[in-house]
């Protein structure tokens, strides 16, 4: 396979969109995601291409290999955690730094301006909800365990 190189920017990277959606207007606002699975991993990616970089996500799993068909992880990645493989994913792809935490969280250190959960434990989102300050709150849920 042939190795690509480039020096293209975030701002070159995001010039297409920017008439519908201009990222330097969001520049201050600070998005927190709780969960690095199937809506947290993929969501990130698609939030950082679009420019968006003052996020931090919280996730304790690792990456197994009954991922890789719908979370945003490579083969490499398998036994590693979820969040310094989805950091790594992220700056491969826009040169932008994610910050990680690779643990739980009861949510009283979140200050945020907009607390997107994407983890199905509902206690765990209770928790969460209950001591996190945000401005604004988005929930996503698989439910995978709901087809079993």
């Amino acid at each position: 396979m042939k190795k690509i190189t480039s020096s293209i920017s975030v701002s070159e990277m995001t010039q297409r969109h920017r008439d519908i959606f201009n990222p330097l207007d969001y520049k201050d606002l600070k998005i927190t995601i709780i969960g690095a699975g199937s809506i947290g991993s993929n969501l990130i990616l698609l939030l950082a291409r679009l420019g968006l970089q003052n996020m931090i996500v919280y996730d304790f799993d690792d990456v197994e290999d009954h991922n890789l068909g719908h979370q945003a992880y490579r083969i490499k990645d398998v036994g590693f955690p979820k969040v310094e493989a989805l950091q790594e994913i992220v700056y491969e792809a826009t040169g932008s730094h994610l910050e990680v935490k690779n643990e739980e969280t009861d949510g009283k250190e979140i200050k945020t301006n907009i607390l997107i959960f994407a983890v199905d434990s509902m206690t765990a989102r209770k928790k969460v909800f209950e001591n996190a300050q945000a401005d604004f709150v988005l929930a996503g849920r698989m439910g995978g365990e709901t087809f079993n």
